[in-house]
């Protein structure tokens, strides 16, 4: 239990962990629990823009955009004549929702190829990539990026870990 401990105190005083043995040398930089679940994620910034948050964390981290939430958001409520600050619709139901169409439709426009198809469980399994997917549970509608599944778990790359009724 000493060693443990001892290895524990001395990983959280330097923050990084460096391994020597003959010519190998690894070091590699501690992460935190937050950064070890926000890695690869685009955090959301307001209610209505987990659209735009899943395809900024799906073009930025796994296609290297350099393509942003607010980029996103903008560009498709300008199109849909919506030319509000995004702090300001905060409040404002419906218009600012953004729909897998406008979705692809911005990726499109940056030259990505985006279609929209209904999956079911067991195709879902067998992707290779991560895709945004759709989620109702309850009356709250969400996207989020799928990163894979199996046969008891999803791995989704959100920031909510609980929706509620």
């Amino acid at each position: 239990m000493k060693v443990i401990s001892l290895l524990l105190l001395s990983l959280s005083l330097w923050g990084s962990i460096t391994i020597t043995q003959k010519e190998f040398v690894l070091h590699k930089p501690i992460k935190s629990w937050i950064e070890f679940k926000n890695d690869k994620l685009t955090r959301q910034n307001y209610d209505y823009s987990c659209g735009s948050a899943a395809l900024a964390t799906l073009l930025s981290h796994y296609y290297d955009a350099n393509i942003s939430e607010k980029m996103i958001l903008e560009s498709v409520l300008e199109a849909k004549g919506i030319t509000k600050e995004a702090s300001e619709l905060e409040n404002q139901e419906g218009n600012n929702e953004l729909s897998f169409y406008n979705l692809s439709q911005y990726a499109s426009s940056h030259g990505f190829k985006a279609v929209g198809i209904a999956l079911g469980m067991e195709e879902l399994k067998k992707l290779q990539i991560p895709v945004i997917v759709f989620v109702k549970i309850r009356k709250q509608e969400h996207f989020t990026v799928l990163k894979k599944m199996d046969e008891k778990y999803a791995i989704l790359c959100s920031k909510r870990t609980r929706l509620s009724a």
